[in-house]
């Protein structure tokens, strides 16, 4: 992959975009693009945790699994985000795309040096922490005190702010085990209640198991869904 497709992608990434030529240059030659199709893993549980990855188009689930082997959720991973942070030496779960993912990859010694020469995108990243963080404790107040349909009303809303379209419907192709597991609720709960918004016609469901959100206030989630 030659370094101006690499430089291409940077330039249009959430958190990389409008930096100067320069330090896109110096990221585009830093790094390794990775691409994946739906179903592989950018790192599995155990993996060496030597790199780091900015996510430029696509979505993944963070994954863990518990004693029994059952899958459990915690998060997801869209373009603009940056993944792969780990204080230990392997990573202690998997990112696994539930779309198509492009992504760069970053030895960890080369990601510290970018950091040196570019305190814009130092500030960025600290920022995208914060937001990551507040993330996980609305993720946390869902699971703990929210009703179904109201968890995967959260759900919907989260793949909506995070679309990059601006079109008045978005497509989401998530499972409903993969919803289920997200929001923490069974799969037959998750079809009662997206047969519910179906009803209202808030959502669409199509016959590939796709769910089409309907709506364009993408400003406003609390009160959209």
């Amino acid at each position: 992959m030659n370094i101006s497709t690499t430089f291409n992608w940077f330039e249009r990434n959430p958190l990389t975009k409008g930096i100067s030529s320069g330090e896109l240059n110096a990221l585009a030659t830093s790094t390794e693009l990775v691409r994946l199709t739906e179903g592989e893993y950018l790192y599995r549980d155990q993996d060496p945790s030597t790199a780091l990855f900015f996510i430029h188009s696509g979505e993944l689930f963070f994954e863990r699994s518990t004693i029994d082997g059952e899958r459990v959720i915690l998060s997801m991973v869209f373009a603009g985000d940056i993944a792969g942070f780990s204080g230990e030496p392997v990573f202690s779960g998997a990112l696994k795309a539930c779309t198509p993912v492009i992504a760069s990859r970053i030895d960890k010694d080369n990601y510290l040096k970018l950091l040196q020469q570019s305190p814009d995108l130092e500030g960025r990243i600290k920022n995208k922490f914060f937001e990551y963080m507040n993330w996980q404790q609305n993720h946390i107040y869902m699971l703990g005190h929210k009703k179904a349909e109201e968890r995967i009303r959260y759900l919907l809303t989260l793949l909506r702010n995070k679309s990059p379209l601006n079109d008045r419907s978005i497509t989401i192709n998530l499972s409903r085990s993969e919803i289920a597991d997200f929001v923490g609720i069974s799969r037959e709960t998750v079809t009662r209640v997206l047969k519910s918004l179906s009803d209202k016609g808030e959502i669409e469901l199509t016959a590939t198991t796709q769910i089409v959100l309907k709506g364009d206030d993408r400003s406003n989630s609390g009160n959209y869904f």
